[in-house]
């Protein structure tokens, strides 16, 4: 890029070059074929010997500037110059101008090397593109500096500007003329004559040099000399020129000329010169002619000699002629009070009349100022002066005429005149606000409605304020300042904006929003993002004017900034449709392609209207489809697939689809629709089943919460199969387009990695998925595998698949995608947190053993629906599809008390029941294993059950990693509410040391049919089991001898229980009674080993125990810590270990014997108050199920403080039921005397209690207080009865209970709330 030193430069050597005198040439047709043998026309010709490059030449002005002008120039100008250029005309060659100079950078390069990101990158950009471009002249965009000089000599010959008078008119004839001076008239009279010479808007009155054009082919002829002879009669000798051209012969032309023709032409000139000379071929070399071919050395040194003549003896002896002449008339008319006055208030404003112009056609009348008026002298002195370089005097001039114009209201003249003013300012040195002030004026007025020699066109006004607006932009860009580039800037949006909606609008619009992003680039404080939005709007305007090329350059520029700037989504989308447009059309397929490809892929297509996704659809399918061909894959995100969600399934389960993913909380069914879950892992229940390996004893341990593991880097993947096997993919492909996407050949792309290192497709059998379409906005759940035949490593990398276009073409794209997971943050260190590294997620990575079983598991009978308690029976049929036999077996339920198995129970806790089946199953070979389900007691009626199914060739291999496999699945049971159990204790009323067990059968069954709840099925109880060791259970009154129970209704049943004279404290030798509705009572003894009622009890039983064991409340303290995020101390570990201690030294008291196996027959009567467990027995004959109820470990003693649920005591009361006292000789005292009796016989040793009487508080039952021994310590035996005197005294008469009392002993209190004493008090 230039700097502000040569811009300057070249600015001022441009405008001198532009703004120069001009020469009327006038030829005859024969001149004009001689010139072309040339390849030029005459005025061509002539043009390179019209600069005064050796020597100079001498110029006086009015003003005493005298000079004398190196390379002073001319411009030759044809007849056909003086005629108004029509816009359709200019816009046409402003189109060829730019297609013509098409950017030199190739796509890659402009996509890669130039590129604006960051303000670092603006040097190396301009310096890059001007190397590409024009590195001789360093200009970045040469179409641009085509155009520009296309513009500054677009609007040529208005009415309102006098640069275009000629000073000088040449009239060339051909020596072959029949009759010289016909021609000659011809030339002056005839209709290529410019009548803007003969209407008086340009004066006629200037010098005329005569050309006689000789060619030396053809002077056998005709004599030359003959010719001027005749001329001289007419026309001064000085007048008349005689030229030689052509003095090479057609057949020996001068190929080596060197060409001084082109640098004068206009581009146009030069475009249209060079197809001419394109046509002319050498008869003997056959090659094209260059310019002035036929040209001898002499010939060229006569052109230039003549012409020297011309602009020393012709051109320049006019400017001053006319400078000086013009001058002293203006003095004359402007100079002076009298004419100072006259011009302040006597001028009249110009009348409108009817002139030429390209707006609008004459008509016969003259311009609004002819070259006589005041106005056009003033104005053209200004212009001469202005050629000369008296620029002094050319602004004065300017100043004076421009203020004549604007009280005329000539908005036009004044515009010109301001623009005139800007530069003069400019190439004088002026100041800079003037400069400024003047050409805003100019681009105002141009456009400004309502003068006097207003052009009605109003494109043409339009393109007068551009032409304007260049010239002041060029100057701006030159002066150098920050403010300059901004302003520059500035003024070409404006213009930009008002050429938008003009008929080829769109080009220049967009030349003039590509120099307004120049502007701010080159500006030194430069900024970007609004560069950056003038280069895509010129991108936009280029390709709606047709210009790809120059389009594709415009948006190039900036393609990288959007990608990597977020928060520009439409623009990003935008670029890349249109970069994709753009390429495609300039053959650049695969750059095309992958344009659109990152179109597709932007997260701001979904958000594109309808209209705008279906054109980016097909553009995308009709060129990707092409620029790919099908033979490499894009990645397409079309459709989207969520990475994170994507499972990669191994098989587990032989005898169905049952697929498993090992880390996640995820597994499949034994049906084909996996069911993915939240909340408890199987990670949980792997850790539930190494509990079970040391027994009991583990299990006696507190469970000790889960520490945040530290995390450790590895590569090793947690997943593996056995060869032979299928793998499958769990994913979900999301369309989110408002148009349906149609996939083909979907499919995994995966590799397999031997031992020996080699990594291919060999020994994978890799699945296609059905064509499928997924509709707008919508969401398909997809499921693929591949086969595995060898071992080694399986790499899932991702999918490949085609997508197919929607439109008439059907056109197929290949598509690829990579998954890309995102670990787990690394905690291992502070470095590794501090930079946020992650761990490697393998979850894509299988490895591949060799011969392993593999086990099928089918459940029949099994049910999901049911009632509490239902208990079914079925089988689990077991099958091995492996290579391998099976001689490992292990299954552990999540419920303890769900999966009933006989004789193979390992244990059983609160989380779950092990199972261990000793088993061999070969290869091929299938088994049967009986089954019992027992539907668990919820009060939500909602339960997730899990079965886990661990088995392995060898119970203890070699390698543990690849060896144990599993067999995963859950049943969601739906539980509807059946038979319940409730029981308690009440005193005996005859037997001091017994109870009365009081048990309430209910039966909650709500059966709903077609949305009615019925009150049917009903419930037939046929057993009641009682099992109370240390007591002897004896039959009490029976409500009723049928117990059918339907819903929502309850039966109550009463046994009497009597300690028995032998405690008996192991085994279960103890009495069983059993209840039979419906038929005769008989004495039946529960068997704990048969399956399913006593295996089922003994679970059941298992967990209650666990529970009296202390493990709820050690369950209890580790929920409260895991509730504060935070692992336990070491100190409340030891604290809760202590109260777990103590809550079993209570509850054994001083046993010495270990604790027995919960799910044994000895815990059934372990322990200082085994309590007393019932089983109930019921069926339902209309829907063919049965099942029990269980109520286990029913306390008969006291198990810790508070109130007892049996009380030990019976407690009398003696006192006057009715009481009559007038209060108003005081409160009312009675007599009271309870007798306390200590019932119990389980503790024979005399024990200590506390007897205190409570105040009463004031209630609807009456107010008082009591007197006397209020607290006395008594010390009972079994049996014996303590009596307690005391006074009520009754403040109010009413009605009063007196039973508040209690009695305390060292770890309970007792109180009798179902005791009622009233003493009625009557006031007299």
């Amino acid at each position: 890029m230039a700097s502000i030193c040569d811009r300057d430069k070249n600015i001022r050597s441009w405008l001198k070059t532009l703004f120069v005198p001009k020469v009327l040439c006038l030829n005859s047709a024969r001149v004009g074929e001689h010139c072309k043998k040339n390849g030029l026309s005459f005025t061509q010709l002539m043009a390179p010997f019209a600069v005064m490059e050796n020597h100079g030449v001498p110029i006086r002005t009015p003003s005493g500037h005298s000079s004398t002008m190196t390379g002073f120039r001319v411009k030759l100008l044809p007849s056909s110059y003086y005629s108004p250029l029509p816009l359709h005309e200019l816009d046409q060659e402003l189109s060829t101008i730019v297609r013509s100079t098409a950017p030199a950078t190739p796509p890659v390069d402009r996509l890669i090397k130039q590129q604006i990101i960051t303000g670092r990158d603006i040097p190396k950009f301009l310096n890059t593109i001007c190397t590409a471009e024009d590195p001789q002249k360093g200009d970045g965009t040469p179409w641009y500096t085509a155009a520009r000089s296309a513009f500054a000599c677009a609007q040529r010959f208005q009415s309102h500007e006098r640069l275009d008078q000629p000073l000088s008119i040449i009239l060339a004839i051909s020596t072959l003329e029949p009759d010289p001076i016909a021609a000659l008239k011809e030339l002056q009279l005839g209709p290529g004559y410019p009548k803007q010479l003969k209407n008086g808007n340009f004066s006629a009155h200037v010098p005329k040099f005569i050309f006689i054009i000789h060619d030396t082919c053809l002077a056998h002829a005709v004599d030359p000399q003959k010719v001027v002879r005749i001329l001289h009669g007419y026309f001064r000798p000085d007048q008349c020129k005689l030229v030689t051209v052509n003095s090479f012969p057609d057949a020996s032309p001068n190929m080596g000329q060197p060409d001084m023709w082109t640098k004068e032409m206009s581009w146009s000139e030069a475009r249209m010169a060079q197809e001419l000379a394109a046509g002319q071929v050498g008869e003997r070399t056959g090659k094209c002619l260059p310019f002035g071919a036929l040209l001898s050395p002499e010939d060229l040194m006569g052109l230039q000699g003549v012409m020297n003549e011309v602009v020393t003896k012709g051109v320049a002896p006019e400017i001053e002629r006319r400078m000086f002449s013009l001058n002293q008339e203006i003095s004359q008319n402007r100079k002076g009070v009298k004419n100072m006055l006259k011009s302040w208030w006597g001028r009249k404003p110009k009348e409108s009349p009817k002139r030429e112009g390209p707006g609008n056609t004459a008509n016969g009348s003259g311009p609004l100022y002819d070259v006589n008026t005041i106005e056009s002298q003033i104005r053209l002195l200004a212009d001469l002066a202005f050629m000369v370089r008296d620029y002094e005097l050319a602004l004065s001039m300017y100043r004076m005429v421009r203020d004549d114009f604007k009280s005329d209201k000539a908005w036009h003249h004044f515009a010109s005149a301001s623009d005139m003013i800007g530069l003069t300012t400019y190439l004088s040195n002026g100041s800079h606000r003037d400069m400024m002030s003047a050409f805003e004026a100019a681009i105002a007025y141009h456009v400004k409605p309502g003068g006097v020699d207003e052009i009605e066109d109003r494109w043409v006004r339009v393109r007068l304020a551009t032409r304007s607006t260049v010239l002041a932009s060029e100057l701006l860009r030159a002066c150098g300042s920050p403010e300059n580039f901004r302003i520059a800037s500035t003024l070409l949006q404006n213009a930009a904006r008002a050429e938008e909606n003009g008929g080829n609008g769109h080009l220049v619009a967009a030349l003039l929003h590509e120099q307004a992003a120049l502007c701010s680039l080159t500006d030194p404080t430069p900024r970007i993002r609004i560069s950056a939005r003038q280069f895509l709007t010129a991108g936009y305007h280029y390709a709606y004017s047709g210009r790809m090329a120059h389009s594709f350059h415009a948006y190039a520029a900036v393609s990288s900034l959007y990608k990597n700037e977020p928060g520009w989504n439409r623009v990003t989308s935008h670029m890349n449709h249109w970069l994709g447009r753009q390429l495609s059309t300039l053959a650049e397929n695969r750059l095309a392609a992958d344009s659109l490809v990152d179109l597709v892929n932007h997260r701001d297509i979904k958000k594109m209207p309808p209209r705008l996704q279906g054109v980016a659809l097909a553009d995308f399918f009709r060129i990707v489809a092409s620029g790919c061909a099908n033979t490499k894959p894009c990645r397409v995100k079309l459709p989207c697939f969520d990475d994170e969600k994507m499972l990669v399934l191994v098989l587990e389960n032989a005898a169905g689809a049952g697929f498993s993913y090992f880390e996640r909380p995820a597994c499949y069914s034994f049906e084909p629709k996996p069911l993915i879950e939240a909340g408890r892992s199987w990670t949980d229940l792997d850790e539930e089943v190494e509990r079970f390996e040391d027994g009991w004893k583990t299990l006696q341990e507190p469970k000790m919460p889960k520490l945040r593991k530290r995390l450790v880097e590895t590569k090793e993947p947690s997943q593996w199969c056995a060869a032979g096997e299928t793998v499958k993919v769990v994913l979900s492909a999301w369309n989110p387009l408002a148009y349906p996407l149609k996939v083909l050949e979907l499919r995994l792309n995966a590799t397999l990695c031997v031992d020996s290192g080699d990594m291919g497709t060999e020994g994978l059998q890799i699945e296609r998925y059905p064509a499928f379409t997924i509709d707008a906005q919508k969401e398909k759940q997809l499921e693929l595998a591949v086969l595995v035949q060898r071992a080694g490593m399986l790499k899932i990398e991702g999918l490949l698949w085609k997508l197919e276009g929607l439109t008439k073409g059907r056109e197929k794209v290949l598509c690829i995608h990579d998954f890309a997971f995102k670990g787990m943050p690394l905690n291992n260190s502070r470095t590794s947190s501090s930079i946020g590294a992650r761990l490697n997620d393998c979850r894509n990575l299988v490895k591949v053993v060799d011969k392993r079983p593999l086990l099928g598991v089918e459940m029949d009978g099994l049910r999901s629906e049911g009632l509490e308690g239902q208990v079914s029976s079925g089988t689990i049929r077991l099958s091995n599809l492996g290579q391998t036999a099976i001689t490992f077996l292990r299954i552990f339920c999540s419920c303890p008390s769900f999966l009933v198995l006989s004789e193979h129970l390992r244990g059983a806790h609160l989380d779950g029941a092990l199972y261990e089946i000793p088993i061999s199953l070969k290869p091929g070979e299938i088994k049967e294993l009986p089954m019992f389900t027992c539907m668990p007691t919820l009060a939500s009626g909602q339960e997730r059950v899990r079965l886990l199914f661990l088995y392995a060739a060898e119970h203890e291999p070699s390698d543990r990693k690849f060896h144990l496999r599993r067999v995963r699945t859950q049943i969601d049971l739906s539980i509807s509410p059946c038979v319940t159990l409730q029981g308690f204790l009440r005193p005996h009323p005859l037997e001091i040391r017994g109870v009365i067990l009081v048990v309430r059968i209910q039966n909650g069954v709500t059966y709903v049919k077609d949305g009615v709840t019925n009150s049917t099925p009903t419930v037939n109880i046929e057993h009641l089991h009682v099992l109370a060791p240390g007591w002897h259970v004896s039959e009490g009154p029976v409500a009723n001898d049928s117990c059918t129970l339907g819903a929502g209704e309850s039966f109550t049943t009463m046994f009497y229980l009597k300690p028995c004279d032998k405690k008996v404290q192991g085994g279960m030798d103890f009495e069983a009674f059993s209840f039979i509705s419906n038929s005769a009572r008989k004495t039946i003894h529960l068997d704990l080993k048969k399956v399913p009622e006593g295996k089922l009890f003994l679970l059941q039983h298992c967990q209650k125990f666990i529970s009296s064991l202390g493990s709820n409340s050690a369950q209890g303290d580790e929920e409260e810590t895991q509730s504060k995020d935070r692992p336990r101390t070491i100190q409340e570990i030891r604290e809760a270990a202590n109260r777990r201690k103590e809550s079993m030294n209570t509850l054994v008291g001083e046993a010495t014997h270990d604790v027995p196996i919960p799910w044994s027959a000895t815990a059934c009567a372990w322990g200082i108050d085994p309590g007393i467990s019932i089983v109930g027995t019921w069926a339902n004959k209309e829907i063919r199920v049965e099942g029990q109820a269980h109520m286990c470990r029913l306390p008969c003693r006291p198990t810790g403080s508070g109130v007892l649920d049996i009380c030990p005591f019976l407690l009398t009361c003696t006192y006057p039921k009715m009481v009559e006292h007038n209060f108003k000789n005081g409160p009312c005292a009675v007599d009271v005397q309870f007798h306390l009796c200590r019932k119990n016989a389980d503790m024979f040793a005399p024990q200590k209690y506390m007897f205190e009487a409570l105040q009463s508080k004031e209630t609807v039952l009456g107010f008082f207080r009591w007197a006397g021994l209020t607290r006395s310590k008594v010390e009972l035996q079994a049996g014996e009865t303590a009596t307690f005197s005391l006074k009520a005294i009754m403040l109010k008469f009413g009605l009063h209970n007196l039973n508040s009392v209690q009695v305390v002993s060292d770890n309970s209190v007792m109180i009798f709330p179902n005791l009622q004493f009233m003493c009625e008090v009557i006031s007299v």
